[in-house]
């Protein structure tokens, strides 16, 4: 994922608007999309600064937790395709082919 813009730049883009130079002129300026400066401009009217949202990280909740009870269910069900026991266990393909080495 690519870092935010600094918000010096994010500031100094908004000023430039504000003083009355062009989205477009301010985009090749400091080479940035046009879309980003509406997006802050958005930003600054919603929230009345142009401050980057702060990152959310998200817990992988597909890991595999527990491999003695993947491969005891594996046992379990040998009749069943890769994504049957996918279904079945509530996992993903990658991670169970990953854990089981296929």
């Amino acid at each position: 994922m690519p870092s935010a813009y600094s918000y010096d730049l994010r500031v100094r883009a908004i000023n430039a608007i504000e003083s009355g130079t062009k989205a477009s002129v301010v985009a090749n300026m400091f080479k940035i999309n046009k879309d980003t400066i509406y997006e802050w401009i958005k930003l600054k009217k919603s929230s009345k600064d142009v401050k980057p949202k702060p990152k959310v990280l998200i817990r992988n909740s597909r890991k595999i937790r527990d491999l003695d009870k993947l491969k005891l269910f594996i046992e379990n069900n040998k009749d069943k395709t890769l994504s049957e026991l996918v279904l079945l266990f509530g996992s993903v393909i990658s991670r169970t082919t990953f854990v089981l080495n296929i």
